[in-house]
């Protein structure tokens, strides 16, 4: 990444997923993006397979030069949101996915992929200690029922 590399944020980790992980993400992925143009606006460039955000760039850029031509006053804002999918409740992204008409059974592997995330994550902050993934491998012995517990 970009920036200054003494800030933890502009770092990125290097993962190694189990294969049955990677599988399954690709499935997953592919289902989805065949539905992508009936989900995302057609203003939502980025990341979306066969649109460029260079096109809205340009747009912006031509915005901008027609309305200062015409005699316009024109400013622009910008914003990003930094790790905005780590903002969204996932309640609610559930219930969005259910209402654009994905299967319960779609949406419960979709949970699962995360909740190993999940896991993990919650695993390093209560032990303090860190996973390394060339040396370990996740072994299911079981069903996960219990919730994750509340960090402070």
């Amino acid at each position: 990444k970009k920036g200054d590399l003494r800030e933890i944020k502009n770092w990125r980790p290097v993962s190694l997923l189990c294969t049955d992980y990677k599988l399954l993400s690709r499935a997953l992925s592919s289902r989805l993006r065949k539905m992508m143009d009936q989900v995302v606006d057609r203003t939502q460039t980025y990341c979306v397979p066969g649109r460029s955000i260079v096109d809205n760039v340009s747009l912006i850029r031509d915005i901008l030069e027609v309305s200062g031509s015409l005699g316009f006053d024109t400013g622009l804002v910008s914003l990003d949101q930094e790790k905005a999918f780590d903002r969204v409740e996932h309640r609610y992204l559930w219930k969005v996915l259910e209402r654009f008409g994905l299967s319960p059974g779609f949406i419960a592997k979709i949970k699962d992929v995360l909740k190993l995330g999940q896991v993990v994550d919650t695993f390093q902050q209560i032990s303090s200690a860190k996973v390394n993934w060339a040396k370990s491998e996740a072994l299911a012995v079981g069903e996960w029922t219990g919730g994750l517990p509340q960090l402070p």
